[in-house]
């Protein structure tokens, strides 16, 4: 069954708390993994690197920024 951790600070990154919740697949109803869910202190780093990430971004014009 696949884990989904976090993308925090440009990485996938594991929770450090403990809980998580089951993720399914639309098409069928089958649980298809697992999500992690942030504790505080994951929150306060994703808020800290988005506070650092941001003056960057905020220069960016639009075609400066990679197509997804």
């Amino acid at each position: 069954m696949k884990s989904i951790q976090h993308f925090i600070g440009g990485k996938i990154v594991s929770g450090s708390g403990t809980r998580t919740v089951p993720t399914y697949n639309p098409a069928t109803g089958e649980q298809s993994g697992a999500l992690s869910l942030a504790n505080t202190a994951d929150v306060r780093t994703a808020v800290e690197a988005a506070k650092a990430a941001f003056p960057g971004w905020a220069e960016t014009t639009r075609c400066a920024v990679p197509a997804s």
